[in-house]
């Protein structure tokens, strides 16, 4: 389980890199009064998720890729993604998302729930 744990820790890097700068900036922003930052945060949510994303795809097509003769003819097909590449995929999706929302509209969210 640990070594499986040490392939994907560059994957988990990005996933807090994501997530961290987020949530550090909110607590400041509601310390401080103000939202830029908070706000700013969102497009390196979106940043750190879209690596995490990539390398994902990327190592799934690559290395997880399978190679099947059917009537002589090599034809590629995927391989099952294990399940931790499968939680880091949903997580890089919802992260996006969530990132995008906080880029466009973390100013609105502050303003909404009275915080400035």
């Amino acid at each position: 389980m640990l070594d499986n744990l040490k392939k994907y820790l560059d994957d988990i890097g990005f996933l807090l890199f994501a997530v961290v700068p987020t949530v550090v900036s909110f607590f400041i922003d509601i310390q401080n009064g103000s939202h830029e930052w908070f706000q700013r945060s969102g497009s390196l949510m979106v940043l750190f998720a879209v690596g995490l994303e990539f390398r994902q795809t990327s190592s799934c097509s690559i290395k997880e890729s399978k190679t099947v003769f059917s009537e002589g003819v090599a034809v590629a097909t995927g391989g099952e993604m294990p399940k931790i590449r499968r939680i880091l995929h949903l997580a890089a999706i919802f992260l996006i998302a969530i990132g995008t929302a906080i880029w466009g509209y973390g100013d609105v969210a502050f303003k909404y729930f009275g915080y400035n």
